[in-house]
């Protein structure tokens, strides 16, 4: 959902005209857009720190169920790599054009690029390295796991990390948009109220900001998806206020509210379902 809407905003942009014209001088004008180099570069080593020293511990703690622990660290770790891989493919992290882009979404952005970039995007359908790398990734992965586990160990070892892994992802990503508005395609909304209306935030303090990688910043973040993680926070009072002196619902509240809300909408879509099956079950009573 977060790369379709990042997609649309660069393949379309904001319509000529539109009250999102005047958003992005308020931005810049308060500096949010400067990529933050140094920040980042401190976050991935202790990210990559705790990543590493979850598998020593894992090594030093051999074929034991406190192995499940090192499990659910790992999906903590795991999913806050995949946070900063997030934010690299949205080029807030590097000050220079060329160091965020590896990839080619264009021919204009595939000729555009020079020597090794360029053969990678000629030939960036067929990536063999690509191939060779998780391969490799996943052969290293379950012969150390069963190196230091038993076989019993080690797949409920694999099932709690992948699963917390997976579950830490859903949680992240699930208050983002589930249950607003959704769009048909010819809607007459404008960029502005077409993303705002669309997201969602999570509100709360520091330690939610972590919890999400930057995530519960979503409406921020869809405006401006280029916007270093760092100062989505100080982002969001400018936006806010923007959209309600314009009459724009910016939609807000709570990490336990925000998911009462998913699973309000999930019940309501379900409804329908509910009622076909209570039907079915009153005529084969009848009969």
């Amino acid at each position: 959902m977060d790369s379709v809407a990042s997609s649309t905003q660069r393949e379309s942009g904001p319509r000529q005209g539109s009250e999102y014209a005047e958003l992005p001088d308020i931005i810049k004008e308060a500096g949010l857009l400067r990529r933050r180099p140094v920040r980042y570069a401190v976050k991935g080593s202790l990210t990559l720190l705790a990543f590493t020293g979850a598998w020593v511990a894992f090594a030093l703690l051999g074929d034991t169920w406190w192995q499940l622990f090192t499990a659910a660290f790992l999906a903590v770790a795991c999913t806050q790599i995949a946070f900063l891989g997030h934010d690299a493919g949205h080029k807030q992290i590097f000050p220079r054009r060329r160091a965020n882009a590896a990839l080619a979404f264009t021919s204009r952005q595939s000729r555009a690029k020079r020597g090794f970039p360029g053969w990678m995007a000629k030939y960036q359908a067929f990536r063999w390295v690509e191939a060779t790398l998780l391969a490799t990734h996943i052969v290293g992965y379950l012969t150390a796991v069963f190196l230091v586990l038993s076989p019993g160990k080690a797949l409920v070892f694999i099932a709690v990390h992948q699963g917390l892994w997976g579950l830490y992802m859903g949680c992240s990503f699930a208050p983002n948009h589930k249950g607003m508005l959704t769009l048909t395609e010819g809607h007459p909304l404008d960029f502005l109220r077409e993303q705002v209306l669309t997201s969602h935030n999570v509100t709360g303090g520091r330690w939610v900001d972590f919890a999400f990688g930057g995530l519960n910043f979503q409406i921020e973040h869809h405006l401006f998806p280029g916007m270093p993680r760092p100062t989505l926070r100080r982002a969001q009072p400018l936006v806010q206020a923007f959209c309600v002196s314009r009459g724009i619902n910016y939609s807000e509240g709570g990490l336990l509210v925000s998911y009462g809300q998913i699973l309000r909408y999930l019940h309501e879509v379900g409804a329908p379902l509910r009622a076909d099956d209570a039907r079915k079950k009153g005529r084969a009573a009848s009969q």
